[in-house]
């Protein structure tokens, strides 16, 4: 799922969690950037997993495991460290921000071989793009099912964002990425490229 930032990816992704976890799909791990990022943003932010769930069926969130009421069980997992993917097995998982991952391909291809329990072992990824070698591969990959969200589609926003940052950076290179979430790619002609 490519979005621009604010578009809703967060709390897609934690929607999809959740219908995870009344379909009893466990376990499920949880793939941030980092270990703070993953439990700030995915499970206990303001679109995270805990605001996705009506108080009664809301996870229990201990050390690095949320528990549903029903048994499921997620595993809040930092991607700085591919090796950490090695020895558990997952359901399914949801990966957050995989464009800003520090060993986006390691970490990723590490967490395949996890991927192995249940019927159809699934995974999510949420970003705003960056043209980085996980994500082009990952796009050119016929099995991908590629969502689009834009920041203004968005109506829940401050209205002085959208008049401050949508209205300055709309129609830019930096729009095209941040707000549109598009998949801007280095001109092959230029002096400098993003990634130097």
């Amino acid at each position: 799922m490519l979005g621009g930032r604010g578009s809703g990816k967060t709390h897609a992704g934690a929607e999809w969690v959740r219908t995870l976890a009344e379909a009893k799909v466990s376990p499920i791990a949880l793939v941030g950037q980092t270990m703070t990022e993953a439990v700030t943003v995915m499970v206990r932010g303001e679109s995270g997993i805990l605001a996705a769930h009506p108080a009664p069926q809301r996870p229990r969130l201990r050390s690095n495991v949320l528990t549903w009421p029903n048994g499921v069980q997620a595993f809040v997992m930092s991607a700085s460290d591919p090796d950490r993917f090695r020895g558990p097995q997952f359901a399914a998982a949801w990966c957050d921000e995989v464009a800003k991952w520090p060993d986006a391909e390691a970490t990723w291809d590490m967490l395949q071989f996890s991927l192995r329990l249940g019927d159809h072992p699934r995974q999510l990824a949420t970003t705003t793009p960056r043209p980085i070698p996980l994500l082009r591969r990952l796009l050119a990959d016929e099995h991908t099912v590629v969502s689009r969200m834009r920041t203004d589609e968005n109506k829940h926003l401050a209205q002085s964002f959208y008049d401050a940052v949508v209205g300055r950076y709309r129609g830019s290179v930096l729009g095209r990425q941040e707000l549109d979430g598009e998949l801007i790619e280095d001109s092959p002609d230029a002096l400098w490229q993003r990634g130097m």
